[in-house]
């Protein structure tokens, strides 16, 4: 069984292909999580892009960053140790929800030195 599926804003089109509708759903549930759970930045509404960083031990980090260069929040996604799959962070470490529908944006600590 066949399918395609256009993101909601347009820009990619996803072509399915599976053996039962169960196994179509599933895909389809996976690409509407990663690709169409956020239109804009949680933050400020502005545009997003897709970025992948590596660290020194190789491994991959996948987020969303906003491209408002006052805003620069990022939406992080964690990645599934069988299959890697990838599923978007909601909350914490701690399991509290993160504000914003996931999205932070990086606050500069103030310096606290004596001036």
């Amino acid at each position: 069984m066949e399918a395609q599926y256009k993101a909601k804003n347009g820009q990619l089109i996803f072509k399915l292909e599976e053996d039962t509708t169960s196994d179509l759903f599933e895909s389809l549930a996976s690409i509407e999580e990663v690709f169409d759970s956020h239109q804009s930045c949680g933050i400020c509404q502005s545009p997003y892009i897709h970025r992948v960083r590596t660290d020194r031990e190789e491994n991959k980090y996948f987020e969303l960053v906003c491209t408002n260069p006052e805003c620069r929040a990022k939406f992080e996604f964690g990645q599934n140790k069988k299959g890697g799959g990838l599923f978007p962070k909601y909350k914490d470490k701690d399991g509290k929800w993160i504000p914003n529908r996931g999205w932070v944006k990086y606050v500069k600590p103030a310096d606290t030195r004596a001036a």
